[in-house]
């Protein structure tokens, strides 16, 4: 999780080549291939990287009873303290993906970078919007 990444997908709105760079991240550093496959298989997805409040995103891993991918609480503290700590040394974080393909407004990638930057103080953030319903 390097400065580059953002910057590379900054760098793709620009290019108009965001989809790809959806798939390329999700596919190495993202190590999200499911995600990846889904998107690359559901048709008419529209892309954009824009600045959102993060507290309008809803979560959908994490210890909490009801959420659809679980994590001990245990872990799940324990790598939300991690990237706190990231955060604190200046690292920056690769963009949330979020998606309506399920529910509007899914954090489909980036469920504990969410968390730690909300716990640092941060009320916006990148987010890849993959949007099916427009």
């Amino acid at each position: 999780m390097k400065a580059h990444i953002l910057k590379t997908a900054l760098q793709a709105v620009e290019n108009n080549n965001l989809e790809s760079w959806v798939q390329d991240y999700l596919r190495s550093d993202g190590n999200n291939e499911g995600l990846a496959e889904i998107l690359r298989n559901t048709q008419g997805i529209t892309y954009a990287l824009v600045e959102f409040p993060l507290n309008n995103l809803k979560r959908i891993a994490g210890p909490e009873q009801g959420m659809k991918f679980t994590e001990s609480e245990s872990i799940w503290e324990e790598r939300i303290s991690i990237l706190q700590q990231k955060i604190v040394q200046g690292e920056i974080f690769p963009p949330l993906i979020v998606t309506d393909l399920w529910e509007k407004g899914e954090i489909s990638d980036g469920a504990h970078r969410c968390e730690a930057l909300l716990r640092q103080g941060y009320e916006k953030y990148w987010v890849i919007f993959c949007l099916k319903n427009l």
